[in-house]
């Protein structure tokens, strides 16, 4: 007869003998706390994957603007819409929304891209007249207003000059609009600190593009505390089709050594400025 005495072990599982194969409750804690560890260490990893294919898409999505607007070209002699239609020296209503380059190209966008950034919030969305049976457009992109009705023959630097940008609505979020259009529903044109038109006064005064989706740059100051929409920048789209990544800095107007605002917002020659529309 043995007189081995077995130890009372509480975390041993009912009928289960010394020495055998189980997993205590001290040892399944461990793992549970262990398995708790991992999944607070993923989230920044998972919340950084999330953002960064919200940003693919919004790429993807601004590219797809620009191809649509590429389209609209080749069907009216190379020469892009405008950025929206005029009346007078406002937008011309449809249904109280204003009729622009998003409302003019949609039917040549692909059907499974959209005209705005997954990452922009409502506040950030303007809207646009809709077409083919659309109430209206949701879209966080704006239409550089220099190029409305432009031919890319017209450019020096079709690769160097920026077309479509992203936007926030109105002075939503910190981000820079001093001269909002009426009704504050104008994410959909880039316009500058100085006004929305083209005249010798505007562009001439002018030191920065406004609407873009920067933010803490009310004041018009574009340094380091500012911030954007996808952490470094936004996406921007050229008038060649190519596409880029602007940071806050890139909304400062650079000019050259005539006084011509110069990369990436170059103007068309001054004598086409002003051409009737």
């Amino acid at each position: 007869m043995s007189d081995t005495i077995n130890e009372y072990d509480p975390d041993r599982p009912e009928g289960g003998s010394p020495g055998s194969s189980y997993l205590s409750r001290r040892d399944f804690r461990v793992i549970l706390l262990g398995l708790a560890l991992i999944f607070i260490a993923m989230i920044p990893v998972y919340l950084k994957l999330r953002e960064d294919a919200r940003s693919y898409d919004c790429m993807e999505n601004i590219k797809a603007a620009g191809q649509a607007i590429a389209t609209y070209a080749a069907d009216n002699d190379e020469h892009m819409p405008p950025a929206f239609e005029h009346q007078g020296d406002k937008p011309r209503l449809h249904q109280g929304l204003p009729v622009t380059w998003a409302t003019i190209v949609y039917s040549g966008m692909n059907s499974r891209k959209a005209l705005f950034c997954p990452t922009a919030t409502e506040a950030e969305i303007s809207y646009s007249a809709g077409t083919k049976g659309l109430a209206r457009i949701p879209l966080s992109f704006g239409f550089y207003l220099p190029m409305e009705f432009r031919a890319t023959a017209d450019l020096k630097d079709p690769d160097s000059t920026i077309l479509l940008a992203e936007t926030v609505n109105g002075t939503v979020d910190g981000s820079f609009n001093p001269k909002p259009m009426e009704g504050g529903n104008d994410g959909y044109v880039l316009g500058y600190d100085t006004g929305n038109d083209l005249s010798r006064d505007t562009v001439g005064q002018a030191n920065s593009v406004t609407r873009l989706a920067f933010f803490q740059t009310e004041n018009g100051k574009f340094g380091t505390k500012s911030t954007s929409r996808h952490g470094k920048g936004i996406h921007v789209v050229y008038v060649s089709g190519r596409a880029g990544l602007l940071r806050p800095v890139g909304a400062k107007l650079q000019r050259d050594f005539s006084g011509d605002i110069d990369r990436p917002w170059i103007l068309p020659p001054r004598s086409m400025l002003n051409q009737s529309r």
